[in-house]
């Protein structure tokens, strides 16, 4: 049971070990994707890239400060981003919604003409006296 609960969280520990191996005594010493994912809070110092045991070179921060948080005015509403498939898929559903409507609403029309008597065949030239019924 420890080989397998240490194949899950052995690289993350690893990384981490070797990062603080690395680092600065008293300094917070982070990886791109931690800057990645807090940088918009928090301002870095670049390292450049560290040789990490058993990692590789990979590029390191120090944490400096946080940033001083402004209030935004009336900051725009913002949707969250989506991916093009999303998008597409979100169109389509948009699309086959409306494509549903439409055939049951030309159904409704078909019976209300049918109900009515009205012939509707094209072959015949003979026209109507109700024009509101003819479909040509």
């Amino acid at each position: 049971i420890f080989s397998a609960f240490f194949s899950i969280w052995g690289e993350a520990v690893n990384l981490a070990s070797r990062m603080e191996s690395t680092g600065i005594p008293g300094k917070i010493h982070c990886t791109k994707a931690i800057v990645d994912l807090v940088g918009s809070d928090f301002e870095f110092e670049s390292r450049g890239p560290v040789d990490v045991k058993s990692v590789g070179k990979i590029e390191t921060f120090i944490l400096t400060q946080r940033k001083r948080l402004v209030p935004a005015r009336s900051a725009p509403v913002r949707r969250p981003r989506q991916r093009r498939s999303s998008l597409l898929a979100e169109s389509l559903k948009t699309l086959k919604s409306s494509r549903k409507i439409l055939e049951e609403k030309i159904v409704d029309l078909q019976n209300r003409i049918s109900d009515s008597g009205v012939d509707t065949d094209d072959s015949d030239s003979s026209s109507s006296s109700d024009d509101r019924f003819n479909l040509t």
